[in-house]
């Protein structure tokens, strides 16, 4: 077993961040947010959550990235990446919408509440130098991945409700012109 763990190691190379922060209450619980999901951001966490929430209420965050980099190697081989704009485009980011249909004035569906995700989380393109002396520096990055969430929740008591959202994909199969 220790021969198959050590015994043939290989060269292992990884892309993209995750964006795993959709809400200031979410990120000060260290996103233990699931059962809480009282605010917009229970279309991402907890869709059943959105019977919570009254009238219409969103909520939208932007996150920057640095997409520059610079590089030393211990043997002094140095590499840079000066982007003209200096955080990947477009920058990582979410809006929620949620809305409970009763307070709105809509009877006829009962308890319904309704809501609406846009976010791009983990879409993350990198482009490489094909040679130099540290080819696996980025010269190019930009997060293509859209996600719309739909989500539909509807209060059956007053301690149970259930959710359901769908996730939608968008992506940018092209990696954009670097220098």
């Amino acid at each position: 077993m220790l021969f198959v763990l050590f015994g043939r190691p290989s060269l292992v190379r990884a892309d993209g961040i995750r964006n795993p922060f959709q809400g200031a209450a979410a990120i000060a619980q260290g996103n233990a947010f699931a059962a809480q999901a009282d605010d917009p951001t229970a279309v991402f966490y907890n869709p059943a959550g959105m019977t919570q929430l009254h009238g219409v209420q969103q909520t939208a965050g932007v996150q920057f990235v640095s997409v520059n980099t610079h590089f030393t190697s211990p043997t002094g081989v140095t590499t840079r990446n000066e982007q003209p704009f200096p955080i990947g485009l477009p920058p990582p980011g979410q809006l929620f919408i949620t809305a409970n249909l009763k307070d709105l004035g809509i009877h006829a569906l009962g308890n319904l509440s309704v809501g609406l995700g846009l976010q791009n989380l983990f879409g993350f393109a990198a482009k490489y130098p094909q040679n130099g002396p540290f080819a696996s520096a980025v010269t190019f990055a930009q997060f293509p991945l859209i996600d719309i969430k739909p989500t539909f929740a509807y209060k059956v008591t007053d301690r149970l409700s259930v959710g359901l959202g769908a996730d939608i994909f968008i992506g940018s199969p092209q990696i954009g012109v670097g220098k």
